[in-house]
């Protein structure tokens, strides 16, 4: 997506959406402090907004001590760095800062480099560990949970490229990848109930697909526009097969079961 340089109407939006409580739900409100949060149509992203009352300091002086980044590691203890990368316009600029957090639920560190360039996250807690690294405009994306329910790892290179995924847990083990814009996708799966693993090369190409459980054996392959289909069946209850050359020529199909 494109970056623009904020002008007055960004501003006076801005201004709006700090002043305006309509369709804001405030989720703590405690002496001088207030937070709001608005859910948006990305479920990905979550707005939020604060208002702290500070009796006797004026507005200017608060709003030196807050943009002034050499004093700010005098009273912002959770800050690791910050700094001024670059002046826009008289009212915009980048800059860096990055913060810890340490809880009585473990340990968060975040990493911000904007307009709109990096993000790295960062979450030790009592129910394991996530790393997060995004570098943008519309670049790469990894993510990786350690939990006390297995492994997650995730990563994806856009515009529109690759993705690959996999999931270790206690029920198993899948993996997943994903080279399109449409081209391969590749399935595996290993559980308590068997192995599944799936091929497909599309527009509109090959399809191959196996699974093998503590039922049985099923197997499938698919070469298409539109041509051939064979499928293999082999369980606890008997054997099938089945092979069809088409557009449209020949079907052949077998059945052998514990009833004949």
């Amino acid at each position: 997506m494109p970056v623009q340089i904020p002008d007055d109407t960004d501003f006076t939006s801005f201004k709006e959406q700090c002043e305006n409580h309509e369709g804001w739900t405030a989720r703590y409100n405690k002496g001088s402090v207030t937070v709001w949060c608005r859910d948006e149509e990305c479920k990905t992203i979550q707005k939020l907004k604060m208002r702290i009352v500070c009796k006797d300091v004026t507005a200017e002086t608060l709003y030196d001590v807050l943009h002034d980044t050499s004093y700010r590691k005098k009273w912002d203890s959770n800050m690791i760095d910050t700094h001024d990368i670059g002046r826009l316009t008289v009212n915009a600029d980048v800059g860096y800062y990055s913060c810890e957090l340490v809880s009585d639920v473990g340990y968060y560190s975040c990493e911000l480099v904007s307009d709109v360039g990096y993000y790295s996250c960062e979450l030790v807690s009592d129910v394991g560990y996530y790393s997060c690294e995004l570098v943008s405009d519309v670049g790469y994306y990894s993510c990786e949970v350690v939990s006390d329910v297995g492994y997650y790892s995730c990563e994806l290179v856009s515009d529109v490229g690759y993705y690959s995924c996999e999931l270790v847990s206690d029920v198993g083990y899948y993996s997943c990848e994903l080279v399109s814009d449409v081209g391969y996708y590749s399935c595996e799966l290993v559980s308590d109930v068997g192995y599944y693993s799936c091929e497909l090369v599309s527009d509109v190409g090959y399809y191959s697909c196996e699974l093998v459980s503590d039922v049985g054996y099923y197997s499938c392959e698919l070469v298409s526009d539109v041509g051939y289909y064979s499928c293999e069946l082999v369980s606890d209850v008997g054997y099938y097969s089945c092979e069809l050359v088409s557009d449209v020529g020949y079907y052949s199909c077998e059945l052998v079961t514990d009833v004949g």
